[in-house]
């Protein structure tokens, strides 16, 4: 009987089948996402709320409609007690005092009269330039500044004194207003109404506040 020799590398490369044959490869899959159609995709809901639009509110405030100031009672003559004498316009009504009024008449409609007073107040009482300004904000007329006022104004005597006359003619209201200083005293003697009546009156006020004598 014929022996056979070991041979080790015969074992060697059986031993190195063996794994080989066990192990299994790994199988790669590959999925591939389908695609998605622009049509399914998904939209908000609708609100069951309809959304409104706020319009911008503006805050201006309408002009009231012009109406006479309340006056006292009408007089046949200016009080004994008057720290002023005038000579009233004709066809104008004179009213008793009231408050820091020593003088008030007023013409035109009584319903929608221009009123005309006279005011006294201690020191400068704001000054010429504030006085005017809110004289012109009242008829609807921008401010000015100093240098302008001064252009705008008017001379006018009032019993030996200079007084400055302006004339605010707005497109509703107007205001005709002299400002005098006597001593430590300012005098504001005015007339304030609608437009077309204060413009109608303007002769007859100009004749008043130069009639006017200080006690």
């Amino acid at each position: 009987m014929t022996s056979r020799k070991f041979n080790p590398l015969l074992l060697a490369a059986a031993l190195a089948v063996v794994p080989c044959a066990c192990r299994e490869e790994p199988q790669v899959r590959q999925y591939q996402a389908p695609k998605s159609d622009p049509r399914e995709t998904t939209q908000p809901a609708p609100s069951s709320t309809p959304t409104v639009t706020t319009p911008a509110v503006t805050t201006e405030t309408p002009t009231p409609p012009m109406q006479a100031p309340p006056l006292g009672a009408v007089i046949e003559s200016i009080p004994a007690d008057s720290p002023i004498t005038y000579a009233p316009p004709e066809g104008w009504r004179m009213h008793a005092p009231s408050g820091m009024r020593v003088a008030t008449l007023s013409a035109g409609p009584e319903d929608l009269a221009a009123v005309s007073t006279v005011v006294p107040l201690a020191g400068p009482a704001g000054g010429l330039y504030s006085n005017v300004n809110r004289w012109r904000g009242q008829v609807g007329l921008p401010p000015l500044g100093e240098e302008a006022i001064d252009t705008s104004a008017h001379r006018i005597e009032i019993d030996g004194s200079q007084g400055y006359y302006f004339d605010l003619i707005g497109s509703e209201r107007a205001i005709l207003g002299v400002i005098v200083t006597r001593g430590d005293t300012t005098w504001f003697i005015k007339i304030d109404g609608p437009s077309p009546i204060v413009t109608q009156e303007k002769d007859r006020f100009e004749a008043l506040a130069r009639s006017i004598r200080f006690k």
